[in-house]
């Protein structure tokens, strides 16, 4: 079977951005390219890779399936690829990486070890700030975002589910507690500007008003406070370090992902692509070695 990788191509766009039309935007052509692109494609296939609910675009099962192949084809021919541009001069020169705090101050150091070993001569500029307008006002180049996508207007790959726990002090040993153990503890939520969070719905859901006893604006200072005794929360799994007690029978996922962003200008900058194809690469394994 001949295969067509402008039509994967399109495939893997249209998955990333959520749909045909968004997946047009993004790359700068016609919806009835893209369109055209699938429709043979799933024709070649004799399977239906998407499917209409109501107003909404869905991957189907069989979707699926070609979606994770693809994602490991496109990683290999990149590796192979990268084997043959390391030697050229496009392989040096400072990339913007933008970033929230957790992610700069738990993730990032163990990424650019690696991602500086491999490739010495590009210089790794990194902003704790995840405003996607740096990207499209060209003030960074590559973001690592938190959320459910990404605006239209970039590029973006997801990276890893954002999995939570519920932690406190080993003082409180909360893994033997039910939920109304759990309820005569002191307890730390996030802020208003942060209620919309999974997190912070669950703990307004499920904990009373008057056991909150710190709102504060960032998980770090969560993760420091846990750490010092002063009450349990929810907090991201890569966060957590062995300090603290994980309760054994709460596992949340909010549906939050990491995504690896940039703005579509960059798409044939050389050392752009290959930070951004390294942190594809490396970014859920630092997750898995700060989880252990």
């Amino acid at each position: 079977m001949q295969s067509n990788w402008e039509s994967y191509k399109y495939f893997l766009q249209s998955v990333r951005s959520g749909s045909m039309k968004k997946a047009a935007r993004v790359l700068g052509i016609d919806y009835t390219t893209v369109y055209r692109h699938i429709k043979n494609l799933e024709n070649k296939l004799g399977s239906k890779l998407f499917k209409r609910e109501g107003r909404d675009q869905k991957i189907t099962n069989e979707g699926q399936l070609l979606y994770e192949k693809l994602q490991i084809a496109e990683d290999q021919l990149f590796s192979a690829e990268s084997l043959f541009m390391q030697s050229k001069s496009e392989l040096r020169g400072r990339v913007r990486l933008s970033t929230s705090d957790t992610v700069a101050m738990c993730l990032i150091p163990n990424l650019l070890k690696q991602f500086n070993y491999q490739y010495p001569e590009i210089k790794v500029d990194v902003t704790m700030d995840l405003k996607y307008v740096r990207l499209e006002k060209k003030e960074a180049d590559v973001a690592i975002s938190v959320g459910m996508g990404h605006p239209d207007t970039l590029l973006g790959y997801p990276l890893a589910k954002i999995k939570m726990g519920l932690y406190g002090h080993h003082k409180y040993k909360i893994g033997s507690r039910n939920i109304a153990g759990l309820k005569e503890l002191p307890w730390i939520t996030l802020n208003e500007r942060l209620s919309h969070l999974g997190s912070s719905r669950w703990i307004s859901e499920h904990i009373p008003e008057a056991l909150i006893q710190h709102r504060l604006s960032h998980f770090i200072l969560v993760h420091e406070m846990i750490k010092a005794g002063l009450g349990v929360s929810l907090i991201p799994d890569y966060l957590a370090d062995h300090s603290l007690e994980r309760h054994p029978d709460f596992d949340f996922d909010f549906g939050v992902e990491f995504w690896v962003v940039y703005h579509p200008d960059l798409k044939d900058v050389k050392r752009v692509n290959i930070l951004v194809q390294s942190i594809r690469q490396i970014f859920e394994r630092s997750i898995q070695q700060r989880s252990q």
